[in-house]
Order: C-alpha cells, then sequence, then structure tokens
C-alpha cells in the first residue's frame, strides 16, 4: 500500500494540530507535563517540603512582584538543602527564580509538583 502525498500531508497535519492543541491547553494554565522522579522516597520529601513553603510564602504561580518571587525561590532553595545536604546548589535559587519569573510572565500554571519537578531534575545534575 503507498500513500500518496495527500495521505501523507493530512497526516502532518494532524500531527500539527494536536501539538497546537497541547500547547494551547499549557497556555491556558493547565500544570505542565510532569515526569515522577524514579526516587519516590525523595518525591514524597519534597512535595511535602514545597507544600510547606507554599502555605507560608503563597502561591508559586500568583505573581505578587519581583521581590516575593525572590522570597519564594529563596525558600525552596533552602528546602532544597534539607532534602539533599549532601547536593549544594550554588546556582539552584537564580535559576529557580527564573524560572518562576518566566512561569508567571506566560501565565502557566506551576504548583507543588512542578516545582519538584525542577529541584529534583537539577539536584540529580549535580
Amino acid at each position: 500500500l503507498c500513500l500518496s502525498s495527500a495521505d501523507e500531508n493530512e497526516d502532518e497535519e494532524l500531527d500539527l494540530e494536536e501539538d497546537e492543541l497541547e500547547m494551547e491547553e499549557l497556555e491556558e494554565g493547565e500544570d505542565m507535563p510532569e515526569v515522577v522522579p524514579e526516587e519516590a522516597e525523595d518525591w514524597d520529601a519534597c512535595i511535602a517540603a514545597v507544600e510547606t513553603v507554599e502555605a507560608e510564602v503563597g502561591l508559586f504561580d500568583k505573581d505578587e512582584g519581583w521581590q516575593k518571587t525572590a522570597q519564594k525561590a529563596k525558600a525552596v532553595a533552602e528546602a532544597a538543602i534539607k532534602l539533599f545536604p549532601e547536593k549544594k546548589s550554588e546556582t539552584f535559587q537564580e535559576e529557580f527564580h527564573h524560572m518562576l519569573q518566566s512561569v508567571l510572565k506566560e501565565g502557566k500554571s506551576f504548583g507543588a509538583s512542578g516545582v519538584c519537578n525542577h529541584l529534583i531534575e537539577h539536584h540529580a545534575e549535580l
């Protein structure tokens, strides 16, 4: 069976439409895609720590100004030190602050699971 170029073009158009729909869903404020780390123990501890931070300093995806965003980044960096004392990162706080600013600028939803994905991935690379 041989597909005509019209059939191939149709398939490509459908793939593009699906990709566009996925991007629209993300842009509408849905959570960023999650990748649950293999270390479930670290994951559970991270979620608990980040939810505590969120309760103390506010929602990560709520724009409360640059200074408040910096405070949130600092609090998450401090939680990371407690979670991974053997893997101190000199760059995490600044990198996380920039990422939070991007999330806020783009209007995306970003909660504890997104924070933990980023935090665990960053510290796994150390």
